[in-house]
């Protein structure tokens, strides 16, 4: 069983690493990593909020991406 996102404690679905000497941060699939927990494991909405560090690269090797959040009109009830 995979542990649940560090910040939210939902359904993982995403394992964050960092690659310090190149300055890159990696976005994989939690998936394959259940036995190796290797990074820090988010869910969709985390994972998709990440941003690197001011002057890193996020090379996001994610086989899906996570889908997006509702734009602002939607969000704060304007427009429905």
């Amino acid at each position: 069983m995979m542990p649940s996102c560090i910040r939210c404690h939902g359904r993982t679905t995403t394992v964050l690493t960092y690659h310090h000497s190149d300055a890159k941060a990696f976005l994989d699939d939690a998936r394959g990593h259940e036995k190796v927990y290797d990074g820090i494991l988010l869910c969709d909405v985390h994972a998709s909020r990440f941003s690197a560090p001011r002057g890193w690269t996020t090379m996001d090797r994610r086989a899906r991406t996570a889908l997006p959040l509702p734009e602002a009109s939607v969000r704060d009830g304007h427009g429905l």
